[in-house]
């Protein structure tokens, strides 16, 4: 959610969706939100018996896997506010599956 600090940032040529969506694409996980979210959501549970004892190896690395799915074509839909009390509202509408008719694959309430 690219909410935070809506009015403050708008002055600034790059703030919001697109900020946020590099930081997504070139995130860590220890870092990004999102980027555990994909992680926790979509890589793990997608390992192959034999992957995770590579990771205590460091054959293996949850972040670069992560990094591969995140740049793998992920649909997102959003809409744009003019302040952060409107995108915490539309966030919460998201959330709860009141606007697509659905709960998000990733992080609902």
């Amino acid at each position: 959610m690219s909410r935070r600090q809506i009015e403050k940032n708008s002055h600034k040529p790059k703030f919001g969706l697109i900020t946020r969506i590099q930081s997504h694409a070139s995130g860590h996980l220890s870092v990004d939100q999102f980027f555990g979210y994909v992680a926790n959501c979509l890589v793990i549970p997608s390992l192959k018996p034999s992957e995770p004892p590579r990771f205590a190896s460091g054959d293996l690395k949850l972040d670069s896997l992560t990094k591969e799915d995140i740049h793998q074509p992920l649909e997102f839909q959003y809409v744009v506010v003019d302040t952060s009390e409107g995108a915490y509202k539309q966030e919460d509408k998201a959330r709860s599956g009141e606007t697509l008719g659905q709960l998000p694959l990733l992080n609902p309430l």
